[in-house]
């Protein structure tokens, strides 16, 4: 897709990327961004605002993030229609498994999933 496709000479390539989508007028990024300062102006909205422009550019079903600070931006926003239309573009891993109709590890499960994968170590309790 030609216009998500730019070029970055700068040497802070991140603040290169914010300057340039801040200067497009890309839709839906623009609108997404204009939405997210509204309820909190930062320099991450641009990154937000950009995962949910490809999201919705590449006809992608959601986003999936576990930033529930970027969701909770999200559902903030205060134009009810934008907050909808955006929020179904967004889904944390919970709300996935839901959608999809998969069981939540019970806390055993999850506990030997990460001791199997090494991420988390828990100590071990008997059950």
């Amino acid at each position: 897709m030609p216009d998500l496709q730019f070029s970055l000479t700068d040497v802070e390539p991140i603040q290169a990327v914010r300057d340039y989508l801040n200067s497009s007028g890309l839709l839906p990024y623009r609108t997404i961004r204009h939405a997210l300062d509204k309820v909190k102006s930062k320099d991450v909205n641009s990154q937000e605002a950009w995962h949910l422009h490809c999201t919705i550019a590449f006809g992608m079903d959601a986003f999936l993030t576990m930033d529930t600070t970027s969701v909770g931006q999200i559902r903030s926003i205060p134009n009810k229609t934008m907050r909808e239309t955006r929020l179904k573009y967004v889904r944390i891993p919970s709300e996935l498994c839901e959608t999809l109709e998969i069981p939540k590890l019970t806390d055993k499960e999850l506990r030997n999933l990460a001791n199997e994968l090494g991420a988390f170590p828990q100590p071990q309790t008997s059950e």
